[in-house]
């Protein structure tokens, strides 16, 4: 730790921290100081108990046993584990998310929960330090206070807001946002708290080089102009954008933190670089074709490693594709920003990475193939019949499976019961170890490795951001397990480093 870090004040601390899932130990007797003004960068492996610390930490998960100090908030609290059951049920000393808040930490997600129908503004203001809740009661009885409350409110969301660079989004809706404008709301929200410590997990996962750069912009200056201290978790692709803000490395090996101070020594290496899962594909491909799409996309054609050479059969063919989020147009546009539609095919024996900006329609692509998102006009053939009238269930049932970027696992069912819904009766060689376990125990990445496995023998595997979550091993083993080896054809959607 540096002379400065150490100087600043404790806002943190664990002791002798332990966590287990059935017979595994995930994190063994961790002591941990978080001081005013550091940048930890999380890392570790799938499964290393990145998120389980985390969940720990802000207040989600329940720690065997060991002891958490929070000293944010000017008044030290101490939680110690296991809890007793009249801790559980009481008022004032109860470990729960809305009591560590009050602490003054916050977390966001890496799976973005804005209320979508609500504006930015509400976004924001629901998280007003000393909000009241939705109480009735308390509008009936004292109108004035609370018209005084919810005045405040708006009026520190719009500075916040305004602090972010979204001056001129105040009444947008959180669901006609970009990517990239949403993960400014959500760290936006977590200000707005009142917090001191954030705790930020994947806050550049999905983003292109634009919108990275912007969110890289907006943790320095909380860093550098308002002392926040940050803990973040981030991809293994994009770890190297944070390495000039971070000031400190935790890295979860075996149970146990390696700390190491990041201004005393060389940045860590991940060992991964961003195109390499590319390059792997094309090592191995038996033909390697590009495309050039209107609006900076780029589509990679690969055929699969003993797949003839040239085109395949069409599996999925797509033409004059025109759908729409609101009143704005987010599959179809050309480069003048026209209406033509996407024209699209897939082959037989075919990857198609089909690499885009921000903001492109990546996601609604996803949606549109898989019957989730209503065509404003365009046809889709599966095997030269249409289905763009067909619901979603009935597309599954003929060979279309779809990964989204957002893609949830049932929480109480084992990974067993998963696979068996997705028709895989056997035990898959990637997942051997975690058909007995619950979803909810389940890491990032091993949640990921499993929906990917459920996808494999579909005839046409569309996926958004289909390595969110895995480490670099794990994002090689997928493309050499997952995608190379699968049945079919697949899409990838990956946003483009500009």
């Amino acid at each position: 730790m540096s002379s400065e870090i150490a100087k600043q004040d404790v806002l943190l601390r664990t002791s002798r921290l332990t966590k287990h899932f059935g017979g595994q130990m995930v994190l063994n007797s961790l002591n941990l100081e978080l001081r005013k003004g550091q940048v930890v960068l999380l890392r570790g492996e799938n499964g290393s108990g990145k998120t389980t610390l985390l969940n720990i930490l802000t207040g989600a998960l329940e720690a065997d046993s060991g002891t958490v100090e929070y000293f944010a908030n000017g008044d030290p609290r101490r939680f110690t584990f296991p809890r007793t059951w009249w801790q559980r049920l009481s008022l004032s000393d109860k470990f729960a998310p809305e009591f560590v808040a009050r602490e003054r930490i916050a977390r966001t997600w890496q799976h973005i929960r804005l209320f979508a129908s609500q504006t930015l503004s509400e976004n924001i203001a629901v998280a007003h330090s000393g909000h009241r809740g939705e109480n009735p009661l308390f509008a009936l009885l004292f109108p004035w206070t609370w018209s005084q409350f919810e005045d405040d409110a708006q009026g520190g969301a719009r500075r916040t807001l305004r602090r972010v660079g979204l001056t001129a989004r105040y009444d947008s809706s959180a669901d006609r946002i970009s990517l990239g404008q949403a993960k400014r709301v959500a760290i936006a929200r977590a200000i707005a708290s009142g917090a001191e410590v954030l705790f930020l997990d994947e806050p550049l996962s999905g983003l292109d080089h634009a919108g990275a750069t912007d969110i890289v912009s907006l943790l320095t200056s909380l860093v550098k102009d308002q002392g926040r201290t940050l803990v973040v978790v981030e991809h293994v692709l994009n770890q190297h954008r944070l390495l000039p803000i971070a000031t400190t490395d935790w890295l979860i090996e075996d149970g146990s933190v390696h700390i190491s101070d990041l201004r005393a020594g060389p940045a860590p290496s991940s060992g991964f670089d961003a195109p390499q899962w590319l390059g792997a594909m094309k090592t191995q491909a038996s033909e390697w074709r590009e495309e050039v799409l209107p609006r900076g996309a780029i589509l990679t054609r690969i055929r699969k490693p003993g797949a003839a050479l040239g085109p395949g059969p069409k599996l999925l063919e797509m033409s004059g594709l025109v759908a729409k989020r609101g009143e704005r147009t987010a599959v179809g546009l050309d480069s003048n920003d026209q209406e033509l539609g996407l024209n699209l095919d897939l082959h037989a024996g075919e990857i198609a990475v089909l690499q885009a900006p921000n903001g492109w329609g990546k996601t609604t692509l996803t949606e549109v193939i898989a019957g989730l998102h209503p065509l404003q006009s365009g046809t889709i053939l599966l095997n030269g019949s249409p289905i763009e009238t067909l619901p979603a269930w009935k597309r599954a049932t003929m060979g279309i499976s779809t990964l989204p970027a957002n893609s949830k696992l049932f929480p109480l069912l084992t990974v067993a019961n998963v696979l068996q819904l997705s028709g895989i009766k056997s035990s898959p060689d990637g997942c051997k170890a975690l058909m007995p376990r619950k979803c909810s125990t389940l890491s990032g990445g091993e949640r990921q490795n499993v929906a990917l496995e459920s996808t494999r023998h579909s005839l046409v595997s569309v996926y958004d951001e289909p390595f969110l979550g895995l480490d670099a091993p794990g994002i090689l083993k997928t493309v050499t397990r997952y995608l190379t080896e699968a049945q079919g054809c697949q899409l990838l959607l990956v946003p483009r480093a500009l």
